[in-house]
């Protein structure tokens, strides 16, 4: 091993020269160090194949504080009689940062000319002068993935041939991409999940929790969607998207990984099964690291080169050799394979195969990890809500006769099969954008693809789509019977089972736009991922197809106010036109709109705002609905809510027709543990519609107001006698055995 601090060979010199340039790409610094007072090597790759010169490790840090260096490299000559020149260029932002060639015989009296045939390794510090540091802008120590890289080239100055080439990226530490930002979000989810699954037990719960969720997920899966279209993005929104991988179902795991690579390597694959490391963009045409020129070294390389060969070279450079790109596999500080780069440029692509690359998950094995993911998801639902069914039967079998099967145990038991079909739909609803998405782009690389993995994504949408289908053809049929009822309730707001299980999906909106959930929020969604999914080979078509969809879902937001209250019909259009700005921001990112590198990232950062910052907020108002209905804002339940459910009409599903609940007939009592809690119960000699008196409720004949409900017969629950019982009219010929019955 060799020790340089004072006269440093020159190839390594070469290598120093490199931590000159001023920007970062993906990983962060170790947590001991504070990001921004170094800059280093990120990834390293040849840019060519190695032939003369082979490069096993390389590691460089350049010092803020002092302008030195420190680094170890380790290389070997492999070819006799090689003498050698060598060019460094750096660029960030499409600007140049770095122009600098030396010829290695000037340097130790020729000592390395030609360079001995010995494996070389190397480290050390090093001052690097001031004269070679450039502009360095102060953007490159502090601004988190600024586009940087350098490539070093040592050519053979008597053949004109390349015997090295690297490319590097450099980093500062600092990067969007944060492993606590990808677990704090997918906690949020979480606690999302929880909340709706609880409010969804609780009898006439008015809480948005219930639905809320939904809102947060979506939001996270469009975070994701925006940087999956084909188009150059900047580095700093590839890495913010890159934070939420899970909200689409993608999970890198070695195993899995291996398994689908066996299935389709047994199905007639072609597609290859190697994945690429998160610097496939340098250069790379469409890269947002600018590199567009190709260069021929000929012109420049030749047996009688001089120093002004050199110069002339350095003036005119572009960035790379003849169509050069990143390599295959990329190690931080580690072994450089060496690899056919222009064959890796063959396989990558913008968008969707860039993104999941980035997660080393190769292109073709993209959908097939979802739908594995998909089929765990099932799983854990069923094993959950066994575990759920399990605990509340034995709460309810260890209770005493009289009240067994009673009370909140005995409403979720009876419940439950509902409760579980209306979670499965919620379980859809989750994975509807990522399986259209990624199967539709399954669809796309079908003809060089396993047979299998189309199938199985064929079936992914079957399996996803026509349950959804199914339950909005039925509620339809549902809404449109005629009931002899005079109090105009929806039956979908009558049914216990039906609103017990898909009211889970429509609860949030007003009894005539119940269907909203599907038209058009989910045909809306199935159309933007058509647009994702099959428009990758037309890039102004995918950005003008979602953002055509999305305004049509804002206008009809703004037009109809579905939702049952004003907190509901403000939120939606907020989102929606934020997902719609987000949209038309990414014409940005369009190569042939020619947008400047410094802007597109700033517009970068204008969209990771446009989804940060509602997120931010979903998770407040996540905190305030935990509790809704509850501890606060108890007399604020709604038709919507199923207070027509439980006290005003004698539900069955499999009936046409639902008598009212005050009529002639024997007043009867039944136990009022039925309710949820004694601060929900109604006041003695009074009805619901009392305890709602400072409550908004959608008119039922006014489909774009609010009205006070206090003058209304809607709504209301039966009164409580002074020995703790409620009182219910039954019409002739029911008792509360029955209703108990026919209710669930």
């Amino acid at each position: 091993m060799v020790s340089f601090t004072r006269d440093i060979p020159a190839f390594a010199f070469l290598w120093a020269c490199l931590a000159t340039l001023g920007v970062l790409p993906v990983r962060a610094v170790p947590s001991i160090e504070k990001g921004g007072t170094r800059l280093y090597t990120d990834y390293v790759a040849y840019c060519s194949e190695a032939k003369a010169v082979l490069v096993n490790e390389f590691d460089i840090s350049y010092f803020k504080a002092n302008h030195s260096v420190v680094f170890q490299i380790s290389a070997a000559s492999v070819e006799p009689n090689l003498n050698i020149s060598a060019n460094i260029y750096a660029v960030a932002y499409g600007k140049q940062l770095l122009n600098y060639t030396i010829n290695v015989c000037d340097y130790l009296e020729g000592v390395l000319c030609p360079l001995p045939q010995i494996n070389f390794t190397g480290y050390g510090t090093l001052p690097i002068p001031e004269d070679l540091l450039g502009d360095v802008p102060g953007l490159a120590w502090s601004v988190p993935n600024l586009e940087a890289y350098a490539q070093v080239t040592l050519n053979n100055v008597d053949t004109n041939e390349v015997a090295a080439c690297l490319t590097a990226t450099l980093s500062n530490g600092w990067s969007v991409r944060r492993t606590e930002v990808a677990w704090i979000s997918a906690a949020v989810v979480i606690l999302a999940l929880i909340a709706a699954f609880i409010h969804s037990t609780l009898t006439w719960s008015p809480s948005p929790a219930v639905y809320r969720w939904y809102d947060i997920l979506y939001t996270l899966q469009w975070a994701v969607g925006c940087g999956l279209l084909n188009l150059n993005y900047p580095s700093v929104y590839n890495n913010f998207a890159l934070n939420f991988p899970w909200a689409m179902g993608l999970f890198h795991n070695s195993n899995i990984q291996q398994a689908i690579n066996n299935m389709r390597g047994s199905t007639g694959a072609k597609l290859t099964d190697l994945s690429y490391g998160s610097t496939v963009y340098v250069n790379r045409k469409l890269s947002p690291y600018n590199a567009f020129r190709s260069l021929n070294l000929n012109s420049y390389f030749r047996d009688d080169s001089t120093p002004s060969d050199f110069k002339s070279f350095m003036a005119d450079v572009g960035v790379t050799g003849s169509n050069s790109t990143l390599a295959s596999e990329f190690m931080k500080r580690a072994s450089i394979p060496t690899v056919d780069t222009n064959n890796a440029s063959s396989q990558i692509e913008p968008g969707i195969p860039v993104y999941v690359n980035s997660l080393n998950i190769p292109t073709a094995n993209a959908f097939d990890t979802i739908f594995i993911i998909y089929l765990i998801a099932i799983l854990v639902f069923i094993g959950i809500h066994l575990i759920w069914f399990a605990v509340i039967y034995l709460l309810d079998r260890s209770r005493s006769s009289t009240t067994r099967g009673t009370g909140w145990i005995g409403h979720n038991r009876r419940g439950f099969l509902g409760f579980f079909g209306g979670n499965m739909l919620r379980l859809c609803m989750i994975f509807l954008m990522p399986i259209l998405i990624f199967a539709f782009f399954q669809f796309t690389i079908g003809r060089s693809d396993s047979w299998l993995s189309i199938f199985l994504a064929a079936v992914a949408v079957a399996f996803t789509c026509l349950p959804l289908l199914i339950v909005f053809i039925f509620s339809i049929r549902r809404a449109r019977r005629d009931y002899e009822d005079d109090t105009a309730v929806s039956p979908l707001y009558t049914r216990a089972r039906w609103y017990g299980s898909v009211g889970m999906i429509y609860r949030q909106y007003r009894q005539k736009y119940h269907f909203w959930w599907f038209a058009p929020m989910a045909l809306a969604t199935f159309a933007q991922a058509a647009f994702v999914g099959f428009g990758r080979n037309n890039r102004w078509a995918q950005v003008i197809g979602l953002m055509v969809v999305e305004f049509i879902v804002l206008v009809c937001l703004i037009g109809f106010r579905p939702h049952k209250d004003r907190k509901g019909d403000w939120l939606a259009p907020i989102l929606s036109f934020l997902r719609l700005a987000s949209f038309g921001l990414l014409i940005a990112f369009i190569p042939s709109v020619g947008v400047d590198p410094i802007p597109r990232t700033i517009i970068g950062f204008v969209i990771l705002a446009v989804y940060g910052i509602p997120f931010v907020l979903l998770f407040f108002g996540l905190l305030f609905n935990l509790f809704y209905g509850y501890l606060f804002r108890r007399n604020k339940r709604r038709i919507e809510d199923g207070t027509e459910v439980y006290s005003t009409t004698i539900s069955d599903d499999h009936s046409s027709q639902t008598p009212a609940m005050i009529s002639k007939g024997k007043p009867v009592t039944t136990n009022a543990s039925g309710y949820d809690s004694p601060s929900s119960y109604p006041a003695e000699g009074s009805g619901f519609n009392h305890m709602n008196d400072n409550s908004m409720y959608p008119s039922g004949n006014d489909d774009n107001a609010y009205s006070q409900a206090g003058g209304s017969n809607v709504g209301y629950a039966p009164p409580i006698n002074g020995t703790g019982q409620q009182q219910y009219y039954y019409p002739n010929g029911f008792n509360d055995q029955q209703y108990q019955h026919r209710a669930y």
